[in-house]
């Protein structure tokens, strides 16, 4: 699921789509108020008429129309603000198991990026919040995401950012053995950081940066965008 927060990419509101579509939905909806408006004037001189009143269906139903326009101008723009920030994104800030924790020095990492990608297990409703304050953000429920707030989030994301493949899920074991076209498979769940190239495809777990489990450390990663390429970059992180 991808969250519009707090986007540095602004939507295009003079685009094309969004000036034809708009602009015939308030033409729509002007011509049909003014039939409105006509047909009530001829009532009002003949009196009641069954007929004429069967032609005040036409006014409502291009009423409808019209608003259905300026509706379909607004989902445009936000897809294309979507499409516009994927294409931009050279730095994406990736994590995982935060486990209702959301330590300082990770937001002061992922300030720094212009999208987030977390692999599952945040807990809380809150953290997830947080995370949609920072920047657009893509993440997958985990095994432990319960209760509806969690309840709309995708188990599994292909998405398309900064020209670079990624496939998102939780557990590596949902992984599909196709990977074609598939630059980079972010997952999680086993909190160890992990970060490997097979077969051309780059799997990258970011590791936990919430609470500790056991002795392991403490990650989380960034991938950096440039001239086609990326570079993996892993962050350990404090426990202060």
């Amino acid at each position: 699921m991808w969250y519009n927060a707090c986007m540095s990419i602004k939507k295009k509101d003079r685009d094309w789509y969004y000036l034809i579509t708009r602009g015939m939905g308030i033409s729509v909806c002007a011509a049909s108020l003014a039939l409105f408006i006509y047909l009530l004037r001829i009532l009002a001189i003949h009196g009641p008429d069954l007929v004429l009143a069967g032609f005040f269906l036409v006014p409502v139903i291009t009423f409808a129309a019209g608003l259905v326009f300026i509706k379909l101008s607004k989902v445009e723009t936000r897809q294309a603000s979507e499409k516009e920030a994927n294409l931009l994104a050279k730095r994406i800030g990736i994590l995982a198991d935060t486990h209702g924790l959301l330590r300082p020095e990770v937001l002061e990492i992922l300030r720094g990026c212009d999208c987030v990608i977390h692999a599952g297990d945040i807990d809380r409703e809150d953290v997830l919040r947080q995370l949609q304050a920072v920047a657009p953000l893509y993440i997958v429920r985990g095994n432990n995401d319960r209760g509806q707030w969690a309840k709309d989030l995708d188990e599994q994301i292909r998405v398309e950012i900064g020209g670079i493949a990624f496939f998102i899920v939780h557990d590596k074991k949902f992984i599909p053995k196709d990977l074609t076209d598939i630059d980079v498979v972010v997952f999680g769940h086993s909190h160890k950081y992990f970060c490997e190239t097979k077969d051309g495809t780059l799997w990258l777990n970011p590791g936990s940066c919430g609470r500790r489990r056991f002795s392991l450390p403490v990650t989380m990663a960034a991938l950096e965008i440039e001239d086609g390429g990326f570079e993996v970059i892993r962050y350990d992180i404090s426990e202060d």
